[in-house]
């Protein structure tokens, strides 16, 4: 289970997206707090809800499978845990309490990122730190995507 600041995070049930399902199907509502950008144009996005929905190749849940499922069963291995709950809690430690969060103007989103640890479930040790991008689109504040990172949104 991942730890930031010693909470450890109770992660919630996502929703199923399946073949037929549609794209706008809610998987999971998360939290966001209103945050100021740190880089590119000057800008604030109010608290509010960013929805993760099934989405498609594009965009949402399904984008994330497609894109980002590697990198984050990679980094589940590491802590002994499922990579839907790494993600949950990365995501949600991401939007709800963000170290940096810049605006992309060529895709109109804002990008929330934050370290945290990936811990040993067995050991309790640290073995290693992320910085989970998340992008919010402008405009519906939906997830578009959400990846494990070296490195903080840029």
């Amino acid at each position: 289970m991942a730890v930031e600041d010693d909470v450890v995070s109770t992660f919630a049930i996502w929703a199923a997206c399946g073949i037929l399902t549609d794209n706008h199907k809610l998987v999971r509502a998360f939290s966001r707090k209103a945050a100021r950008t740190t880089s590119g144009p000057p800008g604030s996005l109010p608290a509010g809800t960013s929805n993760l929905k099934c989405g498609s190749e594009k965009w949402g849940y399904r984008h994330i499978v497609k894109n980002h499922l590697s990198q984050w069963e990679n980094d589940a291995r590491i802590e002994g845990s499922n990579w839907r709950d790494l993600a949950d809690f990365a995501i949600a430690v991401a939007l709800s309490d963000p170290d940096r969060v810049t605006y992309r103007q060529s895709n109109d989103t804002y990008c929330f990122s934050r370290e945290i640890y990936l811990v040993d479930k067995r050991t309790g040790r640290i073995v290693a730190y992320r910085y989970p991008n998340v992008s919010i689109a402008a405009v519906s504040k939906n997830i578009i995507t959400a990846f494990p990172a070296s490195a903080q949104c840029r």
